[in-house]
């Protein structure tokens, strides 16, 4: 790989400039600030609301069985409202790209913030899980990707030496929205129901999605002209080193969301229910400044593929000496979850940054709508599969409450997991072998 890479992943042509200063004008490097903070910053509130949904997705599946809201629930049924959410997002990241390429980023990031708030109030009015599952899931989901995707996208147009901390400040609302929502829904299920939770976290959550939309502003002119292709480019799977990032994603997502899933109707089975939302709610609190940090730590000091090693290993152990043989110790399930939510963002926040150093800042579309799409099947499967894990566990206990064995879970999620850390540990030696270095 010519010329030294940058800690925004940037691959240098000269070493005192990076691709887009050799290629542009002085008056037309971005300005690494100014008005893209506040772009930052409303990307930050979008994602707070839009990410934050499936990531406290736990309380409300908790609550669903706990309340039985419909005859006949499982927790496979259940699980597939979340699965129908997270398969959307990255299955709506072509058409997004599209529709902002046609109509600008704001009107999109407006009209997907609007849409989320509308689906969510839909969700109140379900009589079927399956309203649950096309509303709350499926919807929401596709929105979300119409809404985050613009905001996130023009970003780099104001930033160029700072993109990995504006990014990672982007993304850090995704943790803050877990910690908020996790915290909030579980106030408003048990007080006013589901119903009602729906429709306010419906209301004002669209409310402060579209005025943060109404913040993003493209700095470099739309060309009309130009249209991104809505299919991705297949032919990126010529490089193995690409092959083995999109394998690392593609493992991890079947298992990305257990925690968020899962944390409250574990603490709920051994008798912690008062806890299972605030575990929620530190999993997902440490996971925003942990996002930051990560792309400091990258830019700074490891470089993106060592740190997210590091975290990916974290992760695994997390998974497998922390939480598997925690049982009901709350401790280690505190521990547990900032271990987790410290650790697990970087797949996301890093990626990017590894593709661009390790192929070159451009042509990036492609490889990137490849890497979202990577995530679908996990987020589809993995918890339709830990639901029918639980469901066959299942025991009923004296009071006539099913009681389930997350044995199963742990060690399904654990695995998928782990093979996602050897994935990013064969591109570490793929991209320069076991000597220590940053890179």
């Amino acid at each position: 790989m010519e010329g030294d890479a940058i800690g925004t992943g940037l691959v240098d042509k000269d070493p005192n400039k990076d691709d887009y200063e050799a290629e542009h004008s002085e008056s037309d490097v971005p300005p690494d600030g100014g008005y893209g903070w506040v772009i930052a910053m409303g990307a930050c509130f979008i994602h707070l609301i839009c990410l934050g949904l499936p990531t406290s997705f736990g309380v409300y599946s908790n609550y669903y069985i706990r309340e039985t809201v419909f005859p006949n629930l499982t927790n496979a049924s259940v699980s597939l409202i979340s699965s129908l959410m997270t398969m959307f997002m990255p299955l709506g990241g072509p058409f997004a790209g599209w529709l902002t390429s046609r109509f600008g980023a704001r009107r999109v990031c407006f009209a997907g913030s609007t849409l989320v708030g509308l689906s969510l109030v839909a969700a109140s009015f379900s009589t079927e899980i399956w309203h649950l599952w096309l509303a709350q899931g499926a919807l929401v989901g596709l929105c979300t990707s119409f809404a985050t995707q613009p905001c996130v996208a023009v970003l780099p147009q104001w930033f160029l030496h700072k993109r990995g901390v504006a990014l990672g400040i982007a993304l850090s609302g995704t943790g803050a929205g877990g910690l908020a929502l996790a915290s909030l829904s579980d106030l408003m299920l048990g007080k006013l129901g589901f119903r009602w939770s729906l429709r306010i976290t419906g209301i004002f959550g669209g409310l402060i999605c579209m005025c943060s939309a109404l913040a993003i502003r493209e700095r470099v002119p739309r060309d009309p002209k130009v249209v991104i292709r809505v299919m991705p480019d297949f032919s990126v799977f010529s490089s193995r080193q690409f092959i083995l990032l999109w394998l690392a994603i593609f493992f991890a997502s079947f298992s990305y969301f257990a925690p968020n899933i899962y944390l409250p109707s574990y603490a709920t089975s051994h008798f912690l229910s008062s806890s299972g939302a605030v575990l929620l709610a530190i999993l997902n609190g440490v996971s925003g400044p942990a996002r930051v940090s990560a792309g400091l730590i990258s830019d700074k000091l490891a470089g993106p593929i060592n740190t997210l090693l590091v975290l990916q290993t974290v992760v695994t152990v997390a998974y497998f000496a922390i939480w598997l043989p925690a049982g009901g110790s709350l401790p280690m399930l505190f521990v547990f979850s900032v271990l987790y939510g410290s650790s697990v963002g970087a797949l996301i926040v890093l990626s990017p940054v590894v593709l661009a150093r390790q192929f070159g800042a451009a042509n990036m579309a492609p490889r990137i709508a490849m890497l979202f799409l990577s995530m679908t099947p996990g987020y589809i499967i993995g918890p339709i599969v830990s639901g029918h894990l639980l469901d066959a566990s299942a025991t009923v206990a004296t009071d006539g409450t099913k009681v389930s064995d997350f044995t199963g879970v742990l060690i399904f999620s654990g695995a998928f997991y782990a093979a996602s850390t050897i994935c990013v540990a064969w591109l570490r030696t793929e991209s320069g072998g076991w000597k220590w270095r940053k890179m």
